[in-house]
């Protein structure tokens, strides 16, 4: 079971599983385990991926990064281990070249 599934089920009840296709985290942030009242959101896969286009195109939707949102979060989590004040210069960069960037946290 992936680690947001398990976390849904241990805030919301097992049951609450029941039919859910997907749990759509509204930071786009393929790696996010966070669960909470308006992150995630149960789903289906054509709905995720009509939201995920609509998004995409947004100014600073973590979606637009030409590294891929997976690649983005995975540099950003090894950046963050590193030292924190790189993954503040990380996105430095991008907002000046993309304008402002959606919180991944």
């Amino acid at each position: 079971m992936i680690a947001h599934r398990f976390a849904f089920a241990l805030a919301s009840g097992v049951d609450a599983l029941d039919g859910v296709e997907v749990l759509g985290h509204r930071c786009d942030n393929p790696l996010c385990q966070r669960i909470g009242d308006e992150h995630v959101v149960v789903s289906s896969h054509q709905q995720n991926r009509r939201e995920w286009a609509a998004r995409k195109d947004l100014t600073g939707s973590p979606l637009g990064d030409p590294r891929g949102s997976r690649a983005r979060a995975r540099e950003l989590r090894d950046l963050a281990r590193q030292d924190p004040l790189l993954v503040a210069q990380d996105q430095a960069r991008l907002r000046a070249i993309y304008g402002e960037q959606l919180h991944l946290w």
